[in-house]
């Protein structure tokens, strides 16, 4: 498959983020607000762009492979912490796993297409 393919493809699909009304409806039956919805989404993304830099020296310093393993696992423990959630804070903390997860995999998944 050519380079120039798979990375047009890859443009195309990485930000499908097609969870993201059913992640407010979740949300929703736990009884939160939209606000307080908007704060976790909005915390989310904060951290995400927190954790670019140091989720990239893990990579550097453990490999991609590892860094992925540990990614996926971050993932585990923050959808676990979100299934548990009964207050703000633990929600508040469950995304901010699910942003440095998301940190780690993403420039990893971005990183194998060259």
């Amino acid at each position: 498959m050519p380079m120039l393919f798979r990375f047009s493809i890859y443009g195309l699909l990485k930000n499908q983020r097609y969870y993201e009304p059913f992640l407010i409806l979740a949300l929703r039956e736990k009884g939160l607000s939209f606000f307080q919805i908007g704060i976790l989404i909005g915390f989310r993304e904060i951290c995400i762009n927190l954790f670019e830099v140091p989720s990239g020296a893990v990579a550097d310093l453990y490999g991609r492979r590892l860094a992925m393993i540990c990614s996926f696992s971050v993932y585990i423990v923050s959808f676990l912490l979100f299934g548990w959630s009964q207050s703000l804070t633990l929600a508040i903390r469950s995304h901010a796993l699910f942003g440095y997860g998301g940190c780690i995999s993403y420039r990893n998944a971005q990183s194998n297409n060259f």
